[in-house]
This record gives structure tokens, C-alpha cells and sequence, in this order.
């Protein structure tokens, strides 16, 4: 092969991972559909150990007729083209489930049924952090399927919230219910919802960060805005890593109240 075929070899090979990088972002990073003023709002997706193309990790949120909000943060387990391929159709399968207006409750099932058809091995599973947020935005209903409980910041505090009815991940036995557990918000607050790619990076001791960490960097940030906030959580869990974190991260944070 001669010099000019070879760069037309690479070019080429370029443009299609460019392309291919690009069809992976549409589908597992969509444009929430969220209308009320009052709700503020950011989103932020890093894919992990230097890699160009992004991962199973994946996020959506939308506003119903009656003002209710759903969000929805979730993570396959695994890297590579097919974690990515399943996570754009549980993140699909998730907006279509809450458009036709199934109940709550029978989401994260409907979400499982997809997932077992759809992957491509029986030891493949993914993690779910599913949201309704009342109109009013004062309440909030948690269904965790393995994946870790929100962070809330209330009074420049942040805490983990507790969610006592934590179910398995999806796929990972069958029938399972995911119970709803509600939560008060208030008047003013925010919420961090994560994947666990920000948390298991390593501390300067030798630790990983975990959410207590994870919350004392959402206590310290100066918050001048959620998409601030996103980044400046980002940017402390490298930091405490010592450089990018291995696995993805994607962030949902979203929040109510003049500090944001």
C-alpha cells in the first residue's frame, strides 16, 4: 500500500469513528425536556480512562402535561460498543415508558424486559436511579435499582439521601419490584444524581471517594450555578484521583431555589 493510500486508509478510518462518536452522543446523550422556570438544571457525561467514545452510562428527564418531572440516571455495566448499543435502548425504552404514561411503579420492570432481550450476555446488568418529582417540586418519589442514592443540597449542606427500599440491579433476577420511597425536598434545594464513575476514583491516602466524598466536594463548591456545580464535582473527584477517572461519569443535577 503506498503513502497516499495509507493516509487515505486513516483518513477515512477517522471520519467513521468521528461519525460513529457522534451517532453514540445523540443517542446517549439527549437534550432533557424540562419547561418549568422554576426547575434549574444541568447535565455532564465524561467518558472514563481517556476514551474518545462514551460508554453504557446514560441520563434523560422529562416534564408531563400535569407538570410532574421524571428523571432517570442509569449505568450498564461493562465498556465497549454494545454497553454503549444497550444503553441508548434502556434510556429509549425509559422516555418511552414515561411518554405513555405506564405507572411508576411499572417502569424499571418495563425497563428490564428490554434490557434482557437486548443484551448480549446473561452477566451484563445495569443500575437505575428513577425520579418523579411532583409538580410543586417539593416532593420527590426515589426508585433505586442498584444504582447509588442522589445527594441532596439543602442550606450549602449536602447529604446522600436515605432511600430505605433499595432494589436490585436490572436483570439481575426476575419479578422484581423496585419499591418507591418519597422524600421531602422544600422550598429551596438540589439534587446530584450520579453514576458510580465519580466515586470510585482514588483518594491521595489510598481510598476511594465514595459519596461521603463526593458530598463534602458538593458542601465546599461554590455554587454559582448547577452547571458550575457539575463541573466543579467533576473536576475535585479528578483532582482527589490524582487524573481522569477510570470509569464513565454522567451527572443529572437539578435543583430549585435563587442560588442556582
Amino acid at each position: 500500500m503506498g503513502v497516499g493510500q495509507e493516509a487515505s486508509r486513516r483518513l477515512a478510518e477517522a471520519e467513521y469513528q468521528a461519525a460513529e462518536k457522534a451517532r453514540l452522543e445523540r443517542g446517549l446523550l439527549p437534550r432533557p425536556v424540562l419547561s418549568n422556570p422554576r426547575l434549574k438544571w444541568a447535565t455532564r457525561y465524561r467518558p472514563g480512562g481517556g476514551r474518545a467514545l462514551l460508554g453504557g452510562d446514560f441520563y434523560d428527564g422529562i416534564q408531563l402535561d400535569d407538570g410532574t418531572v421524571r428523571v432517570v440516571v442509569g449505568d450498564v455495566t461493562g465498556h465497549g460498543p454494545d454497553e454503549a448499543a444497550l444503553g441508548v435502548a434502556l434510556r429509549v425504552a425509559w422516555r418511552a415508558l414515561v411518554l405513555a404514561q405506564v405507572p411508576e411503579e411499572a417502569v424499571l420492570p418495563g425497563m428490564q424486559r428490554v434490557l434482557e432481550l437486548e443484551r448480549h450476555a446473561e452477566d451484563v446488568f445495569a443500575t437505575a436511579c428513577d425520579i418523579s418529582l411532583a409538580p410543586d417540586l417539593r416532593r420527590a418519589v426515589v426508585r433505586i435499582a442498584g444504582h447509588p442514592c442522589p445527594l441532596i443540597i439543602r442550606d450549602d449542606a449536602a447529604e446522600q439521601i436515605p432511600v430505605p427500599s433499595r432494589g436490585p440491579l436490572l436483570g439481575l433476577s426476575e419479578d422484581t419490584t423496585w419499591q418507591g420511597s418519597e422524600i421531602q425536598l422544600g422550598e429551596e434545594w438540589a439534587l446530584v444524581v450520579f453514576t458510580d464513575g465519580i466515586i470510585e476514583g482514588r483518594s491521595p491516602r489510598g481510598g476511594r471517594l465514595e459519596v461521603a466524598g463526593l458530598a463534602r466536594l458538593a458542601s465546599e463548591a461554590m455554587l454559582t450555578g448547577l452547571g458550575k456545580l457539575a463541573d466543579e464535582l467533576i473536576a475535585g473527584a479528578e483532582e482527589a484521583n490524582g487524573g481522569a477517572l477510570p470509569d464513565d461519569v454522567a451527572l443529572f443535577v437539578l435543583g430549585v431555589g435563587s442560588g442556582w
